[in-house]
């Protein structure tokens, strides 16, 4: 490895090093903080809440069209001719001492002039009922979709935060492992160096040493960046500024998931919001089925109705009227059926994908479990490799230090421990991933 190269990891150390000073006093943030503060501040989450409100107000919309509607209406103009009615002889009435009225044909005229007319009405929907009584159920469930999608977003935003929080605490406890190895490597590249003074050992031992301190400090350069960008995206699923300073709590020791493996599956068909979707959405196609008959059914309203026109002569000053406004779609070249056929159609989509979701959950749980308890077992044999791997460098330290053991032999026992808590930290990650995968999987939010 060339100077320029050395330089630049002893500057990115210096600086990471700068940045693991301020972490030591950036707040704590514990797991249920962050829990708490994404489901305040995540954006997804709270336009998932916005869709919820949305559906409410749907459901509101159709529930005003049960009730009467109140319509006024005005139509103001001028004529642009001369208006002309013809009473016939008589058509006014014949009477007793003054004959017909008029007693003869007559043309009544009017000049051009501002006519003023106003209409109101109040209709009340009768057959119409049942149909809206359908659309008002249906928009319920929709009410429950829009809220059972909340849930999910809220239960995959447990999963995100968990599993970014796990990996800042499973990279930072790999950073611990690393600054171990590389004050040991250092250690070692000083004595390594002293004894190539003495002539002692030869030259290449001392440069193979120089170069694994090197690795060293590299490895902990990666893991303090791997650390800064899960703290970003962290931070981005609370909502908040990416650079956020913050600490992470120690996670307790892997336990037990508490449930078998037959307990799992029920929790996740009972509890996975993805089923009960499909489930509601079943219903909804079942609605939309009804709907689609009941646009055989006529429409029929009882309707109160009221007439006045303004500047106009020989017309009624006020006109009401009352009675049944009826209105039926004969023939539609049968439309109406293939819309009923298409909406059995949905229908039978819905309920096969109730069948794939419930099949899909049960899967899933019973994946998750079993991934949960081979992480477990993992990380228990990494942490054992990595004791066994400390002790044989203690050990190989020791015999180097009796000049019982090569240079070359104490290098590779150092190397040896770093990737043995290389792979002790991805165990770590591992298992809390896996946990954050079965907790998703049976449907917990919190």
């Amino acid at each position: 490895m060339n100077r320029t190269v050395r330089s630049c990891l002893v500057l990115a150390v210096l600086g990471l090093a700068a940045g693991a000073a301020a972490q030591e006093t950036a707040p704590l943030l514990t797991l249920n903080e962050a829990l708490e503060r994404a489901r305040d501040g995540n954006r997804k989450l709270a336009m998932a809440g916005l869709e919820v409100g949305r559906a409410s107000d749907q459901l509101g919309e159709i529930k005003a069209e049960r009730l009467p509607s109140v319509t006024l209406d005005g139509t103001a103009g001028r004529t642009l001719n001369t208006v002309e009615f013809n009473l016939n002889q008589g058509t006014l009435g014949t009477y007793p001492g003054t004959g017909p009225i008029p007693a003869a044909k007559t043309r009544v005229t009017t000049d051009p002039n501002w006519m003023v007319f106003g209409y109101a009405h109040v209709d009340q929907p009768l057959s119409q009922l049942y149909k809206l009584g359908i659309g008002v159920h249906a928009s319920e469930e929709k009410v429950e979709v829009a809220r059972e999608e909340l849930r999910g977003a809220r239960q995959a935003l447990t999963q995100q935060v968990r599993k970014a929080y796990y990996a800042i605490v499973g990279t930072e406890s790999g950073l611990s492992a690393a600054r171990e190895s590389l004050d040991m490597a250092r250690e070692i590249q000083r004595e390594v160096e002293n004894l190539a003074r003495e002539n002692a050992v030869l030259a290449h031992e001392a440069i193979g040493a120089r170069a694994a301190a090197e690795q060293a400090a590299y490895r902990v350069a990666r893991l303090e960046t791997a650390a800064s960008t899960a703290r970003e995206q962290l931070n981005v699923l609370l909502g908040r500024d990416p650079w956020t300073e913050f600490r992470v709590e120690s996670l307790p020791d892997p336990g037990p998931v508490g449930e078998t493996e037959a307990e799992a599956i029920a929790r996740a068909v009972e509890g996975q919001s993805d089923t009960r979707i499909a489930k509601l959405r079943a219903s909804l196609a079942s609605r939309d089925v009804a709907l689609a008959k009941a646009d055989y059914i006529p429409d029929a309203s009882f309707t109160v109705g009221f007439y006045k026109p303004y500047q106009v002569e020989f017309q009624p000053k006020n006109v009401w009227a009352a009675g049944i406004l009826f209105h039926w779609n004969v023939f539609d070249g049968g439309k109406r059926a293939k819309v009923v056929a298409e909406k059995r159609k949905a229908e039978e989509q819905a309920r096969l994908a109730v069948a794939d979701a419930d099949a899909i959950a049960r899967v899933s749980a019973r994946e998750s479990w079993r991934r949960v308890h081979d992480a477990e077992r993992l990380l228990a044999a990494a942490r054992t490799a990595r004791d066994a791997a400390r002790d044989r460098l203690r050990s190989e330290r020791a015999r180097f230090q009796e000049h019982a053991a090569l240079a070359e032999d104490l290098r590779r026992a150092g190397a040896v421990l770093a990737s043995a808590g290389d792979a002790g930290n991805a165990a770590t990650v591992s298992y809390w991933s896996a946990r954050a995968d079965y907790e998703f999987s049976i449907g917990e939010e919190s």
